[in-house]
């Protein structure tokens, strides 16, 4: 019999995300982040506090108080880094966007860690950080939204020169503030390294096909160009659920899940063409179940595959998936 593992209470949703690498897997979730070798092995278990307040080359980045949450964490195997994003101190004054890239392929190894606050006036709160990345740039979106009125929201696209992150340099991003309509937008994992375009896709909240678009320019001088294709398609869905707080049932009790919705998690650039995934809500008009959908797009709209898991019977529920791409 195994004996007791300590662990850390996770906040609800857990918001676990993972990566690969060619010796590691690295997990992160709203508590701790933990990286095992690829046969399972844990290699390093570590708190967020910890994580992002440890010292690098002397330099601690207080004054960052000590909460994560939607940790996200990527593999960029153009340059054999690791890249993982947060929402520090969410709902305070001090509210972040927190980065870190990895020194080497070695995910225990040392981290160049950076904090942009949400606001200079800390009425604003980050949440929600979605990272990609090509040969040129990292960039986040997150939703930006007021610490008195946490619905209302905007986009912001954060834009970063990646080799300058990745040789310990100034962050200096390039800072696109955005409106209501590119909430969620998810950068793409270029896996492509001649591409010079990093591509954005996003279900805007008044559209329900998938829009593409396009972060170009040179370095220090990058141009979005929003929605420029949209993927359209002749079947329907329901973006949202019958009720907002869920409606997945669970064996044994009344206490529903929250399937959380149509929001891209992921996205991925590879061989000419994006890949994503999410959830649905089926039948369109009146949902009786969520499903999950996954599409490969080229840059101009075309939808060359699309597919769903689906269980027409309504016994089993799909939400919140995610798509590699080898």
């Amino acid at each position: 019999m195994a004996g007791p593992v300590a662990c850390l209470a996770v906040p609800a949703p857990p918001d676990t995300d993972g990566g690969v690498g060619p010796n590691h897997v690295m997990t992160v979730h709203n508590a701790e982040m933990r990286v095992t070798d690829r046969s399972g092995n844990e290699q390093l278990r570590m708190p967020h506090a910890e994580f992002w307040t440890a010292a690098t080359n002397g330099v601690s980045l207080l004054p960052f108080i000590g909460t994560a949450h939607d940790p996200r964490v990527l593999y960029d195997p153009l340059a054999s880094r690791w890249i993982v994003t947060a929402s520090g101190d969410r709902f305070s004054t001090n509210s972040s966007l927190l980065v870190a890239v990895s020194h080497s392929d070695d995910p225990t190894g040392e981290w160049n860690r950076y904090q942009l606050h949400a606001s200079t006036n800390g009425q604003h709160t980050i949440d929600y950080p979605n990272v990609g990345f090509n040969a040129h740039w990292i960039a986040v979106h997150c939703n930006v939204r007021t610490i008195t009125n946490y619905t209302e929201a905007a986009g912001r696209l954060y834009v970063f020169n990646k080799q300058s992150l990745y040789a310990g340099g100034p962050a200096d991003p390039v800072r696109f503030e955005l409106g209501s309509e590119e909430l969620t937008m998810s950068p793409a994992a270029t896996h492509d390294p001649l591409e010079d375009s990093l591509y954005l896709v996003h279900f805007p909240p008044t559209r329900i096909m998938p829009q593409v678009s396009e972060i170009t320019g040179p370095l220090g001088a990058e141009v979005l160009n929003l929605n420029i294709a949209t993927a359209a398609v002749n079947d329907t869905w329901s973006a949202l659920p019958p009720s907002p707080v869920g409606f997945a049932p669970q064996p044994g009790t009344t206490n529903v899940i929250n399937t959380a919705g149509e929001r891209i998690w992921s996205s991925t650039f590879r061989n000419g063409s994006i890949w994503f995934a999410h959830t649905i809500y089926l039948p369109t008009l009146l949902p009786e179940r969520s499903s999950v959908q996954w599409w490969q797009v080229d840059p101009d709209g075309a939808v060359r595959q699309r597919g769903q898991v689906d269980d027409p019977t309504g016994e089993i529920f799909y939400s919140t998936p995610s798509l590699a791409v080898n």
